[in-house]
């Protein structure tokens, strides 16, 4: 299960959540569940969900579905389909003009772009199913990871503003990255480096958009599942089957702390409240009433 914390809400499924601020050293009080509702104690088989601007988006492992949700009334507005098997994973973006791009990957092997606006499918691009992340500031591009442990950087210029049919997206850039599968991609505020996050317990970061490699952070002893770019430092947060959190200098790959307490899987870590804290789900037992707080210091 994948989540996305934005703008200070987070959703969370078959998972405890906790709250981790670098500033200071003390425990708070347990986070309590948003708006008291467990995503998916009320939509079950849901595999990737991220939120933006009051929409909650959520691919669906059974019936092959995007759906997005209204935040305030959490009913379904609308559907996007289009994939022929389970969605894996999904992004958002804003563009200049104020549309809302979204993009998925499934296992029937392929990334599809939706228009919000027109709820439509305007590309599609074929051989990747495993993470997305879109640019953050250009907003004119795509990353995308799959099981063939391959990095693809997909352009948006080449879309045609009236065209009828969805069009055929291009890879500009590819590179072999890891040596098992790509579980998890994140784009640095600028756009000037991917971060991936790999089962082969290792995170790489790669210079955009030409994907040479820059350096790898090595330390988790099982797989990553979830990297993210710190809003305002220059570092990473990684999260690991290993039940572990590590945040890492961008300049030197070095770990600059690990943070302990989940008793299974980290699955997702997230900075909130610009950088200074970060939201951690654990793989563990379906709980809609506890929730952790610790607070470390780097």
């Amino acid at each position: 299960m994948l989540v996305s914390f934005e703008q200070g809400e987070f959703t969370h499924s078959n998972s405890h959540a906790g709250v981790h601020d670098r500033a200071k050293h003390c425990k708070h009080p347990r986070v309590p569940n948003p708006g008291g509702v467990h995503f998916d104690c009320l939509y079950r088989g849901i595999t990737a969900v991220s939120s933006r601007e009051s929409k909650l988006l959520a691919g669906n492992r059974i019936i092959a579905q995007v759906r997005v949700y209204d935040l305030a009334s959490m009913s379904c507005s609308y559907v996007l389909a289009g994939h022929t098997v389970i969605v894996l994973c999904l992004d958002t973006c804003v563009t200049r003009s104020g549309g809302t791009l979204i993009a998925t990957g499934s296992k029937d092997n392929s990334v599809r772009l939706w228009d919000s606006e027109s709820r439509s499918c305007i590309g599609v691009g074929i051989g990747h199913n495993g993470a997305i992340a879109f640019s953050k500031s250009k907003r004119n591009f795509f990353v995308s990871g799959s099981s063939d442990r391959t990095l693809k950087v997909w352009s948006l210029d080449s879309l045609a503003d009236d065209a009828e049919e969805a069009s055929n997206l291009k890879a500009k850039a590819v590179v072999a990255a890891h040596d098992k599968d790509i579980n998890s991609l994140a784009v640095a505020p600028n756009d000037s480096l991917v971060c991936s996050g790999s089962q082969d317990r290792t995170a790489c970061l790669w210079p955009l958009p030409d994907l040479v490699f820059l350096v790898a952070l090595k330390g988790h002893k099982r797989g990553i599942w979830s990297v993210e770019f710190s809003p305002v430092d220059q570092c990473v947060i990684t999260a690991s089957g290993d039940k572990t959190i590590k945040i890492w200098a961008i300049s030197d790959g070095s770990c600059l702390k690990t943070f302990e307490g989940h008793t299974s899987s980290v699955t997702r870590a997230s900075f909130i409240t610009r950088g200074i804290q970060f939201v951690s789900c654990g793989n563990v037992a379906c709980n809609c009433k506890s929730g952790f707080v610790v607070t470390l210091m780097l």
